[in-house]
């Protein structure tokens, strides 16, 4: 017997080409391998997702905003953006390979988020005391100048300083702030002008101008009070819990009574407070 290695060759190829040929009918008519015919699972996009990208936005128009009040404010805010913005694509790129510890991922972040919020409830909800009323002395805490001028949250404070002292004519006020950078008045003077102004006498009012920090203010104010008696701290909701902690390490018991934050002010005021939490909880 003959083998003919040309007619197998021949043979083979015929082969292929029909079955290429049959193929190409097939996906035509639609049929596809069976292998190929496996529908892909589609994961949904998620609500923790939606939420994650309405944040995101928030944070991005807010830095936006923060530009055209205090660039330098705004820098870090663009630095968290860019963080967060980071993290999340991070998330995304995970649930598209392993869905599942992408969405552990997401539930990581969110969870993040609801901490750092509800640290912040915690930091205005705990700023104001029940029973301030008759204090000897209060402490009112300043805040920088701007050109000269006080910006609003340093007329809040004033104003409730002004309401406390009409309330409780026995109380002495302690105006606490020096000078800053850029002014030639100290923060303590321009409170005084102003509270003098709202028709408190200027005999009920203390200055204490040497301080250029929350420390400083309540070590020197303490110098200017007799220690038992009765105080309070007046100054903003989102300042109130660090002032307290301040005072706690001065050992000097005090109350507090808080004045609200410009609602645009208050995410600013509250990171950079968190902040400076932390660096007071390092300070040993």
């Amino acid at each position: 017997m003959c083998y003919n290695s040309v007619m197998d060759d021949e043979y083979l190829e015929d082969y292929k080409r029909i079955e290429a040929e049959e193929q190409d009918e097939d996906i035509q008519r639609g049929y596809v391998p069976a292998d190929e015919a496996k529908p892909q699972k589609k994961h949904k996009f998620g609500l923790s997702n939606i939420l994650l990208i309405i944040y995101l936005i928030l944070h991005i128009a807010y830095t936006v905003y923060m530009f055209t009040v205090n660039w330098m404010h705004a820098l870090l805010w663009l630095v968290i953006v860019i963080f967060e913005l980071a993290a999340f694509s991070v998330v995304l790129k995970t649930q598209k390979k392993v869905y599942l510890l992408g969405r552990l991922l997401s539930l990581i972040f969110i969870l993040t988020l609801l901490v750092n919020s509800a640290y912040s409830a915690f930091i205005l909800l705990s700023s104001g005391d029940k029973n301030a009323d008759g204090a000897d002395y209060a402490l009112v805490m300043g805040f920088g100048l701007k050109d000269g001028q006080m910006e609003e949250i340093l007329q809040l404070r004033c104003d409730k300083a002004v309401e406390y002292l009409q309330k409780n004519p026995q109380c002495t006020a302690v105006l606490c702030g020096g000078i800053t950078r850029g002014n030639a008045v100290s923060e303590a003077k321009a409170m005084k002008d102003y509270i003098v102004r709202s028709g408190v006498p200027e005999n009920r009012l203390l200055v204490e101008d040497s301080s250029t920090s929350t420390k400083e203010n309540i070590t020197y104010a303490k110098k200017m009070i007799t220690v038992s008696s009765k105080v309070i701290v007046i100054t903003s909701d989102y300042h109130m819990h660090r002032v307290k902690e301040v005072c706690r390490r001065a050992a000097l018991s005090v109350r507090g009574v808080s004045c609200n934050t410009p609602l645009l002010d208050l995410p600013d005021k509250l990171m950079w407070e968190k902040i400076k939490l932390i660096a007071l909880l390092m300070d040993n």
